[in-house]
């Protein structure tokens, strides 16, 4: 009548449960573990394939938003550099203006040098024939 527990759990599994030997429970429990081990590697790869897809669609996002931040500032660059040109051209010609004006203003206070020069030209060649 001293019976060891395992067995005295493996007659009332049979009688209670229906179930066979602690053995087959052993396999029944190793057949359960490789399944859960397989589900696992699935769910992990299929994760690891969710996080991939999910930084290509990050990385992706980014680079749009590069793109468009690139294009924004060009477009501003555009509109600075025209106005800088625009600037620098009207101040070149009202510097074209003044020294044309301040060129006048000094060629009107000289003697014509040209008609003197004609003169002198004239009369030295007669002296010489």
């Amino acid at each position: 009548m001293f019976t060891s527990q395992k067995k005295l759990e493996t007659v009332l599994n049979r009688i209670i449960y229906g179930k066979g030997s602690t053995e087959q429970t052993v396999v029944n429990l190793k057949k359960e573990i490789a399944e859960l081990k397989l589900t696992r590697t699935m769910e992990e790869r299929e994760i690891k394939h969710l996080v991939k897809l999910k930084e290509e669609a990050s990385d992706l996002e980014y680079q749009k938003k590069e793109v468009e931040l690139k294009a924004q500032f060009a477009d501003k660059e555009q509109v600075l550099l025209k106005e800088y040109h625009d600037k620098s051209m009207k101040q070149l010609e009202t510097f074209r203006k003044e020294a044309k004006q301040t060129s006048e203003e000094i060629l009107k206070r000289l003697p014509n040098i040209s008609a003197s020069l004609e003169i002198a030209a004239g009369g030295g060649s007669k002296k010489k024939k």
